[in-house]
């Protein structure tokens, strides 16, 4: 009896075990699958090529700079004053900001408008994760451009991505609750918050078909209303 009793425990321990198993491992897979693709973004020559360029570039006295990720490059062909700067690099994440801050700072631009953080949902790095990487940027900007005035741009919605562990919907629930979470940010820092947010949005909540290509970039007429957002604040 004593033999039968520690043998049912046993059973129930292993599937108890099992069941833990299940439950954690599609954040581990999720966990591992975010630092595979960090890590060869990071390796990547495009992004050294990039990073490497914008800190050399000569220094422009006041500018317009522009800091992100593809949203934010893919504005290069609307963006004609010559006093802006375009700081944006494809498929960046909010950790890469960080890195390449001194860009950022050689420049002591007269004006920084900030857009980052989609990928970082994508790649479901927490929300938390991306809240503190932008605090650290705008930390390492008020203090060392005195004289840099920032503007903090909402993260869009997406629209028409579906896979077997995410939606467009999840994402941009995610999405919102960043925004919510910079715009206080942003009066607790006395910066400027632009909510971009609900031009860019449909009656469903996702990003409205005319203004992208493939449910997370912009069309012509995308960046044309982004435009007429920001030129408010110049």
């Amino acid at each position: 009896m004593k033999r039968k009793a520690i043998r049912t425990k046993l059973i129930l321990l292993a599937i108890l075990l099992g069941l833990l198993c299940i439950a954690f491992l599609p954040n581990y897979l999720t966990q591992s699958k975010t630092k595979k693709v960090m890590s060869e973004y990071y390796a990547s020559a495009r992004w050294s090529k990039l990073k490497s360029e914008y800190e050399n570039l000569p220094i422009q006295e006041n500018s317009t700079l522009y800091y992100g990720n593809s949203m934010t490059e893919n504005f290069k062909p609307y963006q004609t004053d010559s006093s802006v700067l375009n700081f944006g690099i494809s498929g960046d994440f909010s950790i890469g900001l960080i890195h390449r801050i001194h860009s950022v700072i050689r420049q002591q631009p007269a004006r920084l408008f900030i857009m980052i953080g989609i990928n970082d949902i994508i790649e479901n790095v927490p929300i938390d994760q991306v809240y503190s990487n932008y605090e650290t940027i705008l930390i390492s900007i008020i203090g060392n451009c005195p004289k840099t005035e920032l503007f903090i741009q909402s993260t869009l919605p997406t629209r028409d991505l579906n896979s077997t562990f995410t939606s467009s919907y999840s994402i941009n629930k995610k999405v919102m609750l960043l925004n919510q979470k910079l715009k206080t940010l942003c009066k607790e820092m006395n910066l400027t918050f632009v909510d971009l947010y609900p031009y860019f949005s449909d009656e469903d909540n996702l990003l409205k078909r005319q203004l992208t290509t493939d449910g997370i970039h912009l069309t012509e007429e995308g960046y044309t209303l982004w435009s007429k957002q920001i030129n408010k604040f110049y």
